[in-house]
């Protein structure tokens, strides 16, 4: 109950914090949470896609949007995933102290109770819990499902009968984002290795039904068979295979929590060989250790603690159940004192990047208000009209005008220009070619703009840059006609922008 309390508080606390920074208005820590409200808002109306006149698969969730698209249309739909992200948050924890007391099987010993309770309170800051519902997406119910498949596969292994939400969690987390197929491999792994092959390939056909269903629906649109959210994370690695496989190893070696998961897989798959393992735990390892090697081959790490937080939370419960016995023991000789001193210094230290996210989030909500909300807002009011943007959440949620995402996202013609060429020569075509007369960029993004495209000014962000990618967003507009009229309504609307958000003009820039 203690764990669960102190969940709720922190999450209270920096609630109003955000809110005090964004003037009363709840905003999530990065746009892409508006990707998917704004998907869900057209999923209502039977249409797959962020513009009404195309079909995209901006979401690497395949279930996420369709979570959200029943409340599409509220008033406070707004709110809706920061509800489901603390339900999933609070599932999450509850099953973690479950989890922590069957390894540590404290009984009556008060010093045991006493390590469960901390060990439980470690796993808020340790696995992101807090962090992971202001981003507004579906990480807390990713992890919640990588969560529950480790409980439920170490209470397997220690001979429990039942099944039923092992599966689930097997079919569930790849669906809910694509990455937890890392841990469904492995758990299926372990299901054929344990002799229970027929349960492990019905498992298969249904998870690769939900799946291949869904990248059959996205091939009769004519789109690519994955998200270009997941496509785009891949050219931006490099193209062919390999480049983009080695750069991504050579990224995740060089954080601190692809190290550790990295020394995990080599203590995972040394216990394979030791003495005195049954097979079923050595069974246990050998899964634990190819979803550890999945994830560092082809996974990424970072984004504010979100692409490997489920793996992590997997690798931290897995080795929580192998070493049980000797942290038993050592637990017994120790004062709880001491032990939470020692666990504390190894949260701070192993879990750095998540324990400065608990410290930065209001600020990350700060961020997006006075940067994508008010290019949302300028989308809306001003330009009334499509316009090209290279973060889309907040412009295209709520907007029935058509965005150009010339990231990708959101458009395959874009994604597919980005990957070919170095230069950015063909988004004047494309820009041409959708009626857009303004664009919303970090230049840094794409060298070598159209000449024609004429510069009118830029919106600046003051304060700590926690999120965003830039601190400014330069404006332009296609032709010398739109310059003049978008001048001019910038001029009025700077004047409703929020303390820290200024918008220069570029005449003011020369001076």
């Amino acid at each position: 109950m203690l764990p669960i309390v102190v969940l709720w508080g922190l999450l209270a606390l920096e609630l109003a914090a955000a809110l005090f920074l964004c003037e009363g208005r709840l905003m999530y820590t990065l746009d892409d949470p508006y990707i998917h409200l704004a998907l869900a808002e057209n999923l209502a109306d039977g249409h797959i896609g962020l513009n009404g006149t195309e079909p995209s698969a901006p979401s690497s969730s395949i279930l996420w949007p369709f979570l959200l698209a029943p409340f599409s249309g509220l008033a406070w739909v707004e709110w809706v995933p920061l509800v489901l992200n603390l339900l999933f948050a609070t599932a999450t924890l509850w099953l973690v102290q479950r989890a922590i007391d069957e390894a540590l099987e404290p009984g009556d010993d008060p010093r045991l109770r006493g390590a469960v309770t901390l060990f439980t309170l470690l796993a808020i800051p340790a696995l992101n819990l807090v962090g992971l519902v202001f981003t507004g997406m579906e990480h807390s119910l990713q992890v919640l499902t990588a969560v529950l498949l480790m409980r439920e596969l170490a209470r397997a292994v220690r001979g429990s009968p039942a099944r039923t939400w092992l599966l689930a969690a097997i079919v569930l987390g790849p669906l809910v984002r694509y990455e937890n197929g890392a841990l469904s491999v492995a758990a299926l792994l372990w299901l054929w290795w344990n002799g229970e092959r027929g349960l492990a390939v019905v498992t298969t056909v249904v998870l690769g039904l939900f799946v291949g269903a869904y990248s059959a629906l996205l091939v009769s649109l004519g789109l690519y068979p994955l998200p270009s959210s997941v496509l785009a994370k891949s050219a931006a690695a490099g193209s062919g295979v390999l480049e983009p496989v080695l750069y991504g190893i050579y990224q995740n070696l060089s954080s601190t929590p692809g190290l550790l998961m990295s020394l995990a897989l080599v203590a995972v798959v040394a216990t394979v060989t030791r003495r005195g393992r049954t097979s079923a735990e050595r069974r246990f390892a050998l899964a634990l250790g190819c979803a550890l090697f999945l994830h560092l081959l082809v996974g990424r790490f970072g984004w504010y603690g979100r692409y490997e937080i489920y793996v992590w939370a997997a690798m931290l419960l897995g080795c929580l159940f192998l070493w049980r016995a000797p942290l038993r023991r050592l637990l017994e000789q120790q004062s709880l004192l001491r032990t939470g001193a020692l666990a504390v210094l190894l949260v701070a230290l192993g879990a750095r990047d998540y324990v400065i996210i608990l410290g930065s989030n209001a600020f990350a909500a700060q961020n997006v208000y006075r940067q994508h909300y008010q290019l949302g807002r300028l989308a809306k009011e001003v330009v009334r009209g499509p316009v090209a943007v290279n973060d889309l959440g907040w412009v295209a949620f709520q907007n029935d005008e058509y965005v150009l995402d010339l990231w990708g996202l959101a458009s395959s013609e874009a994604l597919e220009a980005r990957v070919e060429h170095e230069d950015s020569g063909w988004v004047a075509p494309l820009a041409a070619q959708h009626g857009v007369r303004c664009a919303f960029l970090y230049e840094d993004w794409f060298p070598g703009l159209p000449e024609s495209w004429i510069r009118v000014g830029e919106l600046r962000m003051a304060g700590p840059r926690v999120t965003p990618a830039d601190d400014v967003v330069a404006l332009y507009a296609l032709d010398p006609e739109r310059a003049a009229s978008l001048r001019e309504e910038l001029r009025a609307f700077r004047s409703t922008l929020p303390a820290g958000a200024t918008l220069v003009l570029e005449a003011e820039l020369g001076l």
